[in-house]
């Protein structure tokens, strides 16, 4: 029998025969009610919505996602460190940060899709994670309230605050970012809110004037937002520098300009740093 994965291996170089160790590490059982449990990254176990033909496909048949995002979490995430997963899904970030920053660490994940978060709750669980992380069934805006959530159950990780045609409308709560115990000084972010990139950073106004370092990953989609360059301009404010993740070679500098280059339906993961 094969030892488990182990994240220090994960990088470009090995990228091959890691993505072959894991893969043939893949296992899955189907618990019924349209949960199935899978063994992902060669180490966890994840419970999943089979109902879901975006994500779930990948874990129950690849056990991996998103190579080169993967290998730059588990880079930046270190021990110790305070780190928080906006739009965690079904918790596959979630389970890198939280062996990754260790016992002396803490992680908070955003999931406000109700039956996803109770599916990422026992995935925290059954890993040996729950006394180091938190699960938050709300969503982060610039505003404490409530909000219409348009989930498609097919695509769950896809779920936005705009209307969709078809989608499940339900309605969650929202919170500011620096409105949350905890948070103030947190190390790593990971944004990925469908669209809703704005509104949270708008609510991180109290952590983003703390002068500790922090490290961002940020889905940014130019499309999606009024005026693109100036959300640009905000990080560039704030003394983050830009950098995005590149599929072969990682971390890559980048500027205002290449970024806004991009067609503006293309998703952009930006690393923010300072």
């Amino acid at each position: 029998m094969k030892a488990r994965f182990q994240l220090r291996k994960l990088g470009l170089l090995r990228r091959l025969s890691n993505q072959n160790f894991i893969r043939d590490a893949c296992q899955n059982a189907y618990l019924g009610d349209h949960i199935a449990l899978a063994r992902v990254l060669g180490r966890y176990k994840m419970f999943l919505d089979t109902r879901d033909v975006a994500f779930a496909p990948h874990m129950l048949t690849d056990g991996y996602w998103e190579m080169a995002h993967t290998e730059v979490m588990a880079r930046l995430v270190k021990k110790g460190m305070k780190a928080v997963d906006l739009g965690a899904n079904l918790g596959y970030f979630t389970l890198i940060m939280a062996e990754r920053v260790g016992a002396s660490g803490a992680v908070h994940a955003f999931e406000p899709n109700p039956h996803i978060a109770k599916l990422l709750r026992d995935t925290v669980e059954i890993n040996s994670f729950a006394r180091r992380t938190v699960v938050h069934e709300i969503a982060l805006s610039n505003a404490n309230g409530e909000i219409d959530f348009f989930i498609d159950p097919s695509r769950p990780m896809n779920a936005t605050v705009h209307p969709r045609p078809g989608h499940e409308e339900v309605k969650v709560p929202t919170a500011r970012f620096d409105e949350i115990a905890d948070l103030e000084d947190c190390d790593f972010v990971k944004i990925d809110v469908e669209g809703a990139e704005e509104a949270v950073w708008a609510g991180m106004d109290k952590r983003i004037a703390n002068p500790r370092p922090l490290t961002v990953i940020l889905e940014f989609t130019p499309g999606r937002y009024g005026d693109a360059g100036a959300f640009i301009d905000t990080f560039e404010h704030q003394g983050f520098s830009l950098s995005y993740i590149h599929r072969w070679r990682g971390i890559v500098a980048t500027s205002k300009s290449e970024i806004l280059a991009k067609p503006g339906d293309v998703d952009q993961l930006l690393v923010l740093q300072r």
